[in-house]
């Protein structure tokens, strides 16, 4: 190709979905161009055509209209045989995919820069009414001067709609917020959840929701929880990971008012976590684990693989401090931490009774078995007189406090070894310890040596669950086990029907997007004036079926 409307086209950008960029040259005034084209061949009908570059063509005027130096300007649209184009603003430099796929993960300044001008241009554009759609790393240049450019403004609407029309998934799945995938309505806090997951892969070189396929992908982005950033980049403390959580919260309600809130909270999180820095792709999953000999030893603990916890699990961090050891530090602060950590961890002693005072008192009676039994009788007291002195009563023996489901006790731990509380809702589950090694029913104490472990869940009905454990410094696994069930898109022509699942009516009607259990289920659609339309679909587990019917 080498002309596009009055455009001349001197090279080519870049491929998507959509159709080609292309880099060209505006003839009447000199200027180089980028030229985004999309394409209109997916569009059979002329009266749909017609909407869609009617639509084109409003979208991109009020795209136009921003006026931002985080933004892209637009500077004309056409339509050229069966595609429109969009003449925007030239950006000398890369994208901010390209440019960590490239150089690596970014400094710390220069992250911080990105995301908090990424989030004025978003604010800008959120308070003229406009949403973006599509933020991601390929829609952020960066300037060879350092600055950032956001492209590709109400283009994501208009393709949305355009692929809709062809029963298709539009954009990048793994930035989409919940509210995208579901059809709800959205508004700036869906480009705020997709600033929060290019922060998360950033900071820890992974995404928060990933999937072997498209369904799976939106079924997590749904309904699941990314595991904590903390737990994947250790130089990152646990309020980074509160603030990310509420930016990727599944409601919208409960995230940041604005873009820049968010940054600024993020920044604020991050200056808490002294000599934090961004880690490279796939790097969490390499880290090693040190096993602690004893409880001042210095434990690198490893950092599990991203893992997919389920919506409503509880995040627990860490309960025992961190205490890093450098060298040179001061004897005090090391006998501090070390004593605290003994503290923590330290095997249970029951407490000898007191001696009585006197010299030459008889001894106290005592059980044989060297334990007090409650099924003993009590000795009788010889009368007291007046002389005769009374020894002072006996100190109470403390006692552990037994422990449910296991056998582990605080006397049964040995050196380097840490009592941890295995607990799952609902219990009864079964635990899986190193691949096997060891297993026991929840809830469940378990003694084990300190270092990183693997503790798989396992219950009829329920989805299997992975937890990592890093000894000493986690003393409870608690796990919320989530049914197994999948998704239900049904949509009917015309819609309005009427949805009964297994006999029992529900109360949304087509179109609908139900979970359900995971199993066989009797589908039947009711409409007035036309037979029941009635199917046996399979339901799988974290996945998502459509169902379509014609009447």
């Amino acid at each position: 190709m080498e002309r596009i409307g009055r455009y001349q086209i001197t090279g080519e950008l870049g491929r998507g979905g959509m159709g080609v960029v292309y880099r060209a040259q505006d003839p009447a005034i000199g200027r180089t161009v980028a030229i985004k084209t999309i394409r209109l061949d997916t569009i059979a009908d002329p009266a749909e055509l017609r909407q869609l570059r009617d639509r084109l063509l409003r979208e991109a005027r009020s795209a136009g209209l921003l006026s931002h130096p985080s933004i892209v300007t637009i500077y004309d649209v056409g339509q050229e045989s069966n595609m429109a184009y969009i003449a925007m603003e030239f950006v000398q430099g890369l994208t901010l995919e390209q440019l960590v796929r490239e150089k690596g993960p970014l400094s710390g300044s220069q992250l911080i820069q990105v995301l908090r001008e990424t989030a004025e241009a978003l604010d800008h554009a959120h308070a003229q009414g406009i949403i973006h759609r599509d933020v991601k790393p390929a829609n952020i240049m960066i300037s060879d001067s350092g600055a950032v450019k956001i492209t590709d403004f109400g283009v994501a609407k208009i393709s949305s709609q355009n692929m809709t029309q062809a029963d298709m998934i539009l954009g990048t799945p793994s930035f989409m917020s919940p509210e995208q995938i579901e059809g709800r309505p959205i508004d700036g806090r869906s480009d705020q959840f997709a600033l929060a997951v290019i922060a998360y892969e950033l900071l820890t070189g992974e995404r928060p929701f990933a999937g072997d396929t498209i369904p799976g992908l939106l079924y997590q982005i749904v309904k699941q929880e990314p595991i904590s950033p903390h737990m994947l980049n250790a130089t990152l403390r646990e309020p980074v990971s509160r603030v990310l959580a509420q930016a990727l919260d599944k409601n919208p309600d409960h995230r940041f008012l604005k873009c820049t809130a968010f940054v600024r909270a993020l920044e604020s999180a991050l200056n808490e976590s002294k000599g934090w820095h961004a880690m490279p792709k796939g790097a969490s999953s390499s880290q090693e684990t040190v096993a602690a000999p004893s409880p001042t030893a210095n434990v690198a603990a490893a950092l599990p693989p991203p893992r997919r916890s389920l919506r409503g699990e509880p995040d627990e961090p860490p309960k025992a401090a961190r205490w890093p050891i450098f060298a040179g530090a001061g004897g005090v602060l090391l006998a501090l931490a070390s004593g605290y950590i003994y503290y923590l961890n330290r095997p249970y002693t029951p407490e000898p009774p007191a001696q009585p005072a006197q010299a030459g008192m008889p001894p106290a009676p005592s059980n044989p078995a060297g334990k007090p039994s409650p099924m003993e009788p009590v000795p009788s007291a010889p009368p007291a007189s007046a002389d005769t002195p009374q020894p002072p009563a006996a100190a109470p023996v403390k006692t552990a406090p037994p422990k449910p489901g296991g056998t582990a006790t605080p006397d049964d731990v040995p050196a380097g070894s840490t009592i941890v509380d295995i607990i799952s809702e609902p219990g009864n589950a079964t635990v899986s310890i190193d691949d096997g090694k060891r297993s026991c029913v929840t809830p469940c104490p378990q003694s084990l040596e300190n270092g990183r472990h693997t503790l798989t869940f396992s219950l009829p009905g329920y989805r299997s669950t992975t937890r990592i454990v890093n000894l000493p410094q986690e003393s409870t696994v608690r796990v919320t086990l989530m049914r197994t069930e999948g998704t239900l898109a049904i949509r009917s022509n015309p819609p309005g029907a009427a949805i009964h699942i297994d006999g029992q009516a529900r109360a949304e009607r087509t179109p609908a997007m139900l979970t359900l259990p995971a199993g066989r289920h009797k589908i039947t659609l009711k409409r007035d004036g036309a037979p029941d339309y009635e199917e046996s679909i399979e339901i799988k587990d974290q996945v998502m079926t459509n169902m379509n019917v014609n009447w």
